[in-house]
């Protein structure tokens, strides 16, 4: 194109007219509308609304469209077990437990060896309270590993978060014989100490110990 008139538009001869509108014999815009997919933004909103989630976390599950699924499924089966439905634990651990497992191994979604049935049934445990937080964990990375469900893991390893108050009290005595300045502090005000001690307790239960039973115990006993 070197001249002024050179950029002229006019009709393509070997082309008939195309028309788009709204009435057009060549596009049914209402028919298009409904075969789309749900767009992100609008799964975004139906997320909080629906299940209760904030907008970071519906916005992470949603960028990812095969985390998005994983959690509708467990969701759908969360809700039979459990009457308050906790899609927010859900939320947290997915994001959590399984992408930080994924991201630590290199995997991809695809890979994920953990079904929505059984994730759903690892919360189950979570909000029953017969698992602590890191019970949880190790029982994500096994289930990855295997594919089992997480009772089964649970029956193999021998894992069971400890709420019999007798035990936890046998072992919250020799935790304060051995840190007596920790207990002696927590006495003086040291709300840091409360906190060391809930942990040396649970380390000697081998993480299996109830953690809101060991703080009440320790709060009692050194009241």
């Amino acid at each position: 194109k070197e001249e002024a008139h050179d950029y002229r538009y006019f009709p393509e001869p070997d082309l008939p007219e195309l028309d788009l509108s709204q009435n057009s014999e060549f596009i049914n815009i209402e028919l298009l509308k409904k075969e789309l997919p749900e767009l992100p933004e609008a799964k975004r909103k139906r997320f909080s609304s629906e299940f209760n989630l904030n907008q970071k976390q519906a916005s992470v599950l949603v960028d990812t469209p095969e985390a998005a699924e994983f959690f509708e499924e467990s969701a759908s089966e969360l809700k039979t077990e459990v009457k308050t439905s906790h899609y927010e634990t859900l939320a947290n651990y997915l994001t959590s437990d399984i992408f930080g497992m994924l991201k630590n191994k290199k995997l991809e979604f695809a890979d994920l060896k953990i079904t929505p049935e059984n994730f759903a049934d690892l919360i189950v445990l979570i909000v029953k309270g017969d698992l602590t937080s890191r019970m949880a964990k190790d029982l994500v990375l096994g289930m990855q590993e295997t594919g089992e469900d997480p009772r089964n893991l649970i029956d193999k390893k021998g894992i069971r978060q400890i709420s019999d108050e007798n035990i936890i009290l046998e072992t919250i005595k020799t935790v304060l014989k051995e840190n007596q300045k920790a207990a002696s502090d927590y006495k003086n005000g040291s709300e840091n100490s409360m906190q060391f001690l809930v942990g040396k307790t649970m380390a000697k239960l081998k993480g299996q110990g109830n953690p809101a039973i060991i703080r009440k115990l320790l709060q009692k006993m050194l009241s």
